[in-house]
Parts: structure tokens; C-alpha cells; sequence
């Protein structure tokens, strides 16, 4: 069977966007689905999003026909604008939500942050080990000269990224 080549999309330093702000002014529960289970993440399989629902998220851990939902916060269509009563009859006068008339919280900045403003800097045993594997013909000629130029952090140290103290163990049952 023949597959198809990976497409890589080769990405500068300054093409990363910080999001981490983001994502905290415009999702306020990322914790709890709709049931008030704990989301897991790490877990998570598929996600979803429903054009109109934009302050839900879908999810699942399986690839089943199933979605989780999780309600990242306010739904912005319950703000009262200009005074107006909460009741459940129709008035005359109603306003078309704009961006304008939503809480700041609401608002999507007009310009997002480069989460780097240089390149990233790599051990120098990391940086030891890739060039061994130019010297031995495993990385492509081509692209030495790129290793070679890597920045090295002298105070670095390379370690394995620790697991999410949220999540549970793999094969553990909540």
C-alpha cells in the first residue's frame, strides 16, 4: 500500500502566536463539561465546534458518534442591552447584539502577541547529538548548515515533559 507523503509547513519563531492570554479572557470554564465532569485533555480525541454555538465546545475521547460538551462560559446572547427587561414577552424595540454591545471579555483582540520574540535556544548535548546525526548521514546534507547554526542555552537542560497532575493514569477509572 502507498501512502501519501507528509506536507510540512515549515513555520519562523515570530509565526507562533501567543494564545495562552486568549483563551483565558474568552474561556472561562475549561474544566467541566456540561455534566460537571472533569474534561481531560490530554485524553481528548476529537473536538467539534458548531457554527451559533460558538461558547461550546464538543468533545470525545473515542472516536465515536458521541460528543461531550463543554460551555466555555456566558452564552453573550443573555445581555441585557440598553436597560431592558428581563421578561418573557416580545417588545417592540429590540437590538441586534453587536460586537460593540458585548463585555470586553467577549471582544477578540485586534492584534495577538508572538509567543517568541527570538529563536528558541537548544542544549548543547541536544545540539551535539544532531550534529553527530549530520556527521553520520541521517539528517539530510542539505540541511546541515541549518543545525550548525542552532543557538545553544548554556543553562539548559533537556528533560522529558511532565504528565498533567489532572489526568489520570492510563488505564485508571475515575
Amino acid at each position: 500500500m502507498t501512502r501519501e507523503p507528509y506536507h510540512v509547513k515549515e513555520f519562523k519563531y515570530d509565526e507562533f502566536l501567543d494564545l495562552k492570554h486568549l483563551a483565558g479572557e474568552i474561556m472561562k470554564n475549561r474544566t467541566k463539561d456540561e455534566k460537571g465532569k472533569q474534561v481531560q485533555w490530554l485524553k481528548i480525541k476529537r473536538i467539534k465546534y458548531v457554527k451559533g454555538e460558538d461558547r461550546k465546545i464538543y468533545f470525545n475521547y473515542d472516536m465515536s458518534d458521541e460528543f461531550n460538551v463543554m460551555d466555555i462560559g456566558d452564552n453573550p446572547s443573555t445581555f441585557q442591552l440598553d436597560g431592558a427587561q428581563n421578561h418573557n414577552y416580545s417588545t417592540r424595540k429590540k437590538k441586534r447584539l453587536t460586537e460593540n454591545d458585548l463585555p470586553v471579555s467577549y471582544r477578540f483582540p485586534d492584534q495577538l502577541n508572538c509567543l517568541y520574540k527570538e529563536p528558541l535556544k537548544i542544549s548543547a548535548a541536544k545540539k551535539k547529538d544532531l550534529l553527530n546525526l549530520c556527521r553520520k548521514g541521517i539528517i539530510p546534507e542539505e540541511v546541515h548548515g541549518w543545525f550548525k547554526n542552532l543557538n545553544v542555552d548554556s543553562q539548559a537542560i533537556d528533560k522529558l515533559p511532565e504528565p498533567a497532575v489532572d489526568e489520570t493514569v492510563s488505564g485508571e477509572e475515575e
